[in-house]
């Protein structure tokens, strides 16, 4: 992994894609989805991009806060002291 991530900067001038600095993730993964022979080379690379783009980006943080606060609400409604 550690070898085609040094790969990686090299595979992207030799593309030909007159991309002069990568700015973003999506970048690398249109490069290497255009240009099956860097994909081929950087395999692991490739298998990293697949997971970064399945991966849940979201999270239910925001839910889980609501029904917390509303069993507390409920809680609180019947608490028998």
């Amino acid at each position: 992994m550690k070898a085609q991530l040094l790969m990686l900067k090299d595979a992207i001038k030799t593309a030909n894609t007159g991309i002069l600095k990568v700015t973003n993730v999506r970048t690398v993964a249109d490069i290497m989805q255009e240009n099956h022979i860097i994909q081929g080379m950087l395999s692991e690379i490739a298998k990293l991009l697949k997971i970064y783009f399945t991966f849940p980006v979201t999270s239910a943080s925001r839910e889980i806060i609501f029904f917390i606060a509303m069993a507390k609400n409920i809680f609180t409604q019947y608490d028998v002291t």
